[in-house]
């Protein structure tokens, strides 16, 4: 409301600040314990802005950082004043304190940290945090976002070959096993997959992103052969199939007939209606297909 002055604001920060320094620590960074002053900290800030006092919002982020996870807030007020190293440690201090219970912020703040490693024209660390988004989510997308980054830096090949040796082993190619190491990027400020390592557990080789990929590369014997593979160790659930059949239909139209005929087969001996509509919608595409 404009009927309120700079004065007015100044008088509402001195309340909101007195308020927060009564305020109980919370016990945890869950939501449930710190909303409410994450609520204080929020109209404290606002008050600072309207009262021409914005040079203590930092100080004040800074404080309750550990209290309310407030790292990406203010990481990104940081990065706009121009304190980038400051906005460096307390990303990498914010990742460790929050990467078991509260992993989105950890992504957030791994994500910052990337893209202050390419405002720097850093891009073999950019390579490298892409690599580590491959590493804990392996997926085409992060494969291709990886392989963008690579290639900026000519280091594709070699990235390449970890990259997929990684699905195979579950190994980081950086560790080089009994050899030395050929990868060629450097190491992050923060380490996804080592801190998630530790409470997840995870089935190599990766078989169904290393599918995906040999189907992105066209690479269709190694997609059939590695399906098949699968297909000993699982017999239902496959997501990869359909994408399987519809890739290698002109090439290989014999597996990708069995892959539909299959498919159909087994929504068929679930017995449920919507089994069937599926595999009549399966069964409807063989015929336009073969």
């Amino acid at each position: 409301d404009p009927h309120y002055k700079q004065e007015h604001w100044c008088e509402v920060a001195s309340v909101l600040e007195k308020r927060l320094a009564k305020m109980k620590v919370p016990k945890s960074g869950q939501f449930s314990a710190t909303h409410k002053r994450e609520s204080v900290l929020g109209w404290l800030r606002k008050a600072y802005v309207c009262c021409g006092e914005d040079h203590k919002i930092i100080p004040l982020l800074e404080q309750e950082a550990d209290k309310c996870r407030c790292y990406v807030a203010l990481v990104k007020i940081l990065l706009e004043a121009g304190k980038n190293e400051q906005a460096r440690q307390w990303c990498v201090n914010g990742f460790n304190k929050t990467i078991k219970d509260a992993p989105g912020i950890a992504g957030q703040l791994q994500t910052q940290l990337r893209e202050l490693a390419e405002a720097e024209k850093r891009f073999d660390l950019v390579a490298a945090y892409r690599a580590e988004d491959f590493f804990g989510h392996h997926s085409e997308h992060t494969y291709e976002k990886l392989r963008k980054a690579a290639e900026k830096i000519h280091a594709w090949p070699a990235v390449r070959e970890g990259a997929l040796a990684y699905l195979q082993t579950g190994l980081h190619p950086a560790s080089g096993g009994s050899g030395k190491s050929t990868w060629p990027l450097p190491a992050p400020e923060v380490k996804e997959q080592e801190a998630k390592s530790k409470f997840r557990m995870r089935s190599f080789p990766a078989r169904e992103p290393l599918i995906e990929i040999a189907l992105l590369e066209k690479r269709f014997d190694d997609a059939i052969a590695i399906y098949h593979d699968l297909r000993k160790i699982r017999h239902w659930g496959i997501d990869v199939e359909e994408q399987l059949a519809k890739a290698v239909a002109a090439s290989h139209p014999d597996v990708s007939l069995q892959i539909w005929l299959s498919s159909a087969e087994k929504l068929i001996g679930q017995v449920k209606p919507k089994a069937y509509k599926e595999a009549a919608r399966y069964l409807l595409h063989m015929r336009r297909v073969y």
